[in-house]
């Protein structure tokens, strides 16, 4: 078979992103001739990959045989970039040869009969233009710690009419990117791992347009893009209620450029003990300050508009308020304040961007 290398390397880089994600496949993927074209299948109990490569003449496939067979993902990946453009692949009695006129490989291949398959399911499709920004936008407030105590996942909501909202959540704060329309009738939801998903969407964020298809029983998801298709497995778990969260919001707003608020937090999160810093609110600027035993920072930032209410004064987690803001891709910054106890919203120009981060006590 002769194939463009390129296509296959982002095929092979494919299945090794879905194969790495678990034991369960031990890293191999399985290559499976059919007609003139070898299906490229990575796997894992989370996600599934699977990309088509076609031979370059057209011709049917005689020299891959007539079943699949598996190979290191990682290995023939190595292999194929420091192969030229065009190259030809055959299997010989189980050792699979790569050879582009100047250099050859050969690598072991073993039986793929107990690889795992992709789930079976009845799929409905949906026009998402925004999946791929909004779960990479939500990403950043993934529980990813050791323990993963609070939530691992992305809870995804479609409507009929391609409106989306991509939740994620840990123990300290709230990232939702809604576009949903309210008055678009019934909305489908899937409760994914989050880390599968946003591998998979970096994976394929560039891959044309992308179509998303929900399982009815809301076991797994189907991503297609041009060239690729990905499958991924419900996580199985609920996700966290957020309606109390959401209860709390309110308040006043107070408005900044982003690059003038960001520059303050930077400051005060050099020095913060047990990363807390305090943000006192009056007038026509926030000061923010933090302190450790040894040193101290304090850094003010002028608003956009004026706080016209009493003076507030809230311990945050500098970091995450940044991370927040930085995730929002905006000029403008709106902190929505009410109380020392409530949750700090951060929202944009942008309708559809809803950060929320937890206060810290102080004192």
């Amino acid at each position: 078979m002769k194939v463009k290398n390129k296509a296959l390397t982002l095929a092979v880089s494919y299945a090794k992103t879905a194969a790495s994600k678990g034991t369960i496949s031990n890293g191999d993927i399985r290559l499976t001739p059919v007609d003139n074209a070898l299906h490229v299948y990575g796997a894992s109990t989370e996600i599934t990959m699977e990309s088509v490569v076609t031979d370059e003449n057209g011709r049917s496939i005689t020299d891959l045989g007539d079943r699949p067979f598996l190979v290191n993902g990682q290995h023939l990946l190595e292999c194929l970039r420091l192969l030229k453009d065009t190259l030809t692949i055959r299997l010989v009695d189980n050792t699979l040869h790569l050879d582009d006129g100047e250099s050859r490989f050969r690598m072991q291949t073993s039986d793929a009969a107990s690889y795992p398959e992709r789930p079976k399911a009845e799929y409905e499709a949906f026009v998402c233009p925004k999946f791929a920004q909004y779960v990479s936008e939500v990403a950043h407030a993934l529980d990813t710690g050791n323990n993963k105590t609070f939530s691992a996942n992305i809870h995804i909501e479609v409507d009929e009419n391609g409106g989306l909202r991509a939740t994620a959540l840990d123990a300290h704060r709230v990232s939702i990117r809604d576009s949903l329309n309210p008055s678009s009738g019934v909305v489908h939801d899937i409760v994914l791992p989050g880390e599968a998903l946003v591998s998979a969407v970096q994976s394929i964020k560039d891959d044309g347009d992308i179509r998303v298809y929900i399982a009815k029983d809301k076991g797994s998801l189907e991503i297609v893009g041009a060239s690729v298709k990905v499958t991924l497995t419900a996580s199985g778990k609920s996700f966290p209620d957020i309606s109390r969260v959401m209860e709390r919001l309110g308040g006043h707003t107070i408005s900044f450029d982003k690059d003038g608020i960001e520059r303050g937090l930077r400051v005060v999160s050099l020095t913060a003990k047990d990363k807390r810093s305090v943000m006192k609110v009056a007038g026509s600027r926030i000061h923010l300050s933090s302190m450790t035993m040894d040193y101290a920072s304090e850094a003010d930032v002028k608003s956009l508009n004026v706080w016209d209410k009493d003076e507030l004064i809230i311990g945050l987690n500098a970091q995450l308020l940044m991370e927040a803001i930085d995730s929002a891709h905006s000029a403008r910054i709106d902190l929505g304040l009410s109380s020392p106890k409530s949750p700090i919203q951060v929202r944009s120009e942008r309708e559809d961007v809803l950060e929320i981060i937890m206060p810290m006590m102080i004192g």
